[in-house]
C-alpha cells in the first residue's frame, strides 16, 4: 500500500500538473458569451460535488448505524461523518468562490 501512494506522489512530481482555470478564458470581448456558460458549468459541478458528498456522508452513517466500525474507531468515524455532512451542507447553500466571482462579473459589466 506505501509503494502505492508513492508512486503518485512520484508521478505528481514527475509530471507536474499545471492548474488551467476556465476562469483564465475570459475577456471583455468574450464576457458575454463564456459568462452564461461558465455560470452553469460551475453550478452544474456544485451540484454534482453536493451529491456525491451527500451520498458519502449517508452510506458512512449507514454504516456507522449497523456496527462496521470497532468501538475505539466510532468516535473519530462520528467526527468524519458529521464533518462530511456540513460540507455537503455548505456547499449546497452556498456559491463557490467562482459563482461568486462569476456573479460580480454579471453585476459589473454586463448589468450595466
Amino acid at each position: 500500500m506505501t509503494y502505492m501512494f508513492f508512486g503518485f506522489s512520484l508521478y505528481s512530481f514527475v509530471q507536474r500538473p499545471i492548474f488551467r482555470s476556465d476562469l483564465s478564458t475570459l475577456s471583455v470581448a468574450n464576457l458575454s458569451d463564456e459568462l452564461p456558460r461558465l455560470q452553469k458549468k460551475y453550478k452544474r459541478t456544485r451540484s454534482i460535488s453536493t451529491a456525491s458528498t451527500l451520498f458519502s456522508a449517508v452510506l458512512l452513517s449507514y454504516l456507522l448505524a449497523t456496527d462496521t466500525f470497532s468501538k475505539d474507531k466510532k468516535p473519530t468515524m462520528i467526527g468524519v461523518v458529521s464533518q462530511i455532512f456540513s460540507i455537503a451542507v455548505t456547499s449546497f447553500f452556498f456559491e463557490s468562490s467562482e459563482e461568486q466571482y462569476l456573479r460580480l462579473l454579471k453585476k459589473e459589466y454586463l448589468d450595466n
